[in-house]
C-alpha cells in the first residue's frame, strides 16, 4: 500500500478517499515520489547470473520511472550516464554497477 500511496506514476486519490491517512499531514504527499519494487526471487545460479538478474530488475525499475528521469538536471546527468553504462554490461558480474544504480535512485 505504501507504493500505491506514494508512487508518482499512479493516481491513487480514489483508493485513499475517506481514509484516515487523507486526514493527516501526509495527504499532501500522495503520488509525489518515484517508488521501486525489487524482487530477486529469480536471481538463482552463480554470482554472475545473480548480478545479471539484479541488473535486469533495476533496469526495469528505471524504465518504469523513465518520465521522472527525463527531468534530471545537468548536474545529475553524468551520474545517470555512469549508472546506465554500468547497468548495460550484463556480463560484468561485479556488484559495483548495482550499488551505483540503487544509490542513484535514492538521491
Amino acid at each position: 500500500m505504501l507504493a500505491e500511496f506514494f508512487d508518482v506514476i499512479k493516481d491513487s486519490r480514489d483508493i485513499f478517499k475517506n481514509t484516515a491517512i487523507m486526514q493527516t499531514e501526509y495527504a499532501k504527499d500522495i503520488n509525489s515520489y518515484p517508488t521501486i519494487f525489487l524482487s530477486f526471487a529469480d536471481a538463482k545460479g552463480d554470482k554472475d547470473n545473480i548480478v545479471m538478474q539484479m541488473k535486469l530488475q533495476l533496469l526495469k525499475e528505471y524504465k518504469k520511472n523513465e518520465q521522472v528521469l527525463e527531468h534530471i538536471d545537468r548536474f545529475e546527468k553524468p551520474g545517470f550516464d555512469l549508472v546506465m553504462n554500468g547497468m548495460s554490461n550484463l556480463q560484468d558480474g561485479s556488484l559495483h554497477a548495482v550499488v551505483n544504480a540503487i544509490s542513484f535512485l535514492m538521491t
